[in-house]
């Protein structure tokens, strides 16, 4: 009832009440397939880098808060080495939050915890992360087709077969625990949590196309969903009102890697509801490579 007092219903939320899941998947693809293409965007990020610009060893792994673990990949020493070097990560949006029912769908997944509208957005999500995964793969196999010219074969000398199962790490963007008290649940979460579920069945049966339909087009999707390995230490309010810079300033220093030992050396996909300035996405790469990531890319449901 509060709920309702603060966050009233809107038409929009009356008619989606009214939709079935598969209806509304077959929404969302119009909507989808109405689009020119998704937004896309590839970010710079200069690991090394203080705020005032200039070059500094340690000071990204000191604001990231990245803890070291030991002598096998022990991220001090990794960062010294490839101390000042430059990173990218792609962002993938899917639809434009200016679309009524999808503004209207993020909304309840995120402000009321519906499920079912996750659901949806798991479908799309997945398909986006089966596309991530072809193209780590591609790249995969090219690094070993160029190393082992000289002899120096990376991936220990994979098929494109077997790297299709390489490891792959889903990673829903954090809340702070107090956010978490104030709505009961972390909507990233929820949205990785669907994905998982439909990678678990895809895995056994085969693929899931746009529809979510399963069909034996790809197997052996390895990702593993790790939603421990990175926390938000500082809780701040809710940053609608900041303009772009004040929020690339705001969140830095936000974020922490409690868990490094597991994002060295890995491929990594961020799942986020909403892109707005890419300010939280950002950092949260900028820390994972820090702590020895592979590669990172990040899919939003909305931009």
């Amino acid at each position: 009832m509060l709920l309702n007092i603060i966050f009233p219903e809107s038409v929009v939320a009356r008619e989606l009440q009214n939709l079935s899941e598969s209806e509304l998947i077959e929404r969302c693809r119009v909507i989808y397939s109405s689009q020119k293409k998704l937004s896309e965007k590839v970010r710079k990020i200069n690991i090394g880098e203080s705020e005032d610009g200039e070059k500094s060893k340690g000071h990204a792994t000191k604001a990231c808060g990245t803890k070291a673990f030991g002598t096998k990949a022990h991220v001090a020493k990794k960062f010294e080495v490839r101390a000042f070097e430059t990173k990218k990560f792609k962002i993938i949006n899917i639809f434009s939050y200016k679309n009524p029912l999808i503004k209207e769908m993020v909304g309840q997944i995120k402000f009321r915890g519906q499920k079912k509208y996750a659901k949806v957005f798991a479908v799309f999500l997945f398909e986006e992360i089966k596309k991530v995964a072809s193209m780590m793969k591609n790249e995969s196999v090219a690094t070993v087709a160029e190393s082992a010219s000289e002899s120096a074969v990376k991936f220990e000398d994979k098929s494109a077969t077997d790297l299709l199962g390489e490891k792959i790490l889903l990673i829903p963007v954090p809340i702070h625990k107090k956010r978490r008290r104030e709505r009961g649940f972390n909507q990233c979460e929820l949205l990785c949590e669907e994905i998982m579920k439909i990678v678990s069945v895809a895995n056994v049966v085969g693929g899931a196309n746009i529809r979510g339909v399963v069909n034996n087009a790809e197997k052996n999707l390895n990702l593993q969903y790790e939603s421990e390995i990175i926390v938000r230490k500082i809780y701040q309010d809710k940053q609608s009102w900041s303009d772009r810079d004040q929020r690339f300033k705001k969140i830095s220093g936000v974020f922490d890697v409690v868990l490094p030992e597991k994002v060295f050396g890995k491929k990594i996909v961020l799942v986020d509801d909403v892109f707005t300035t890419g300010a939280t996405l950002t950092e949260i790469a900028k820390c994972l490579f820090v702590a020895g990531a592979k590669e990172v890319v990040a899919i939003t449901v909305a931009h």
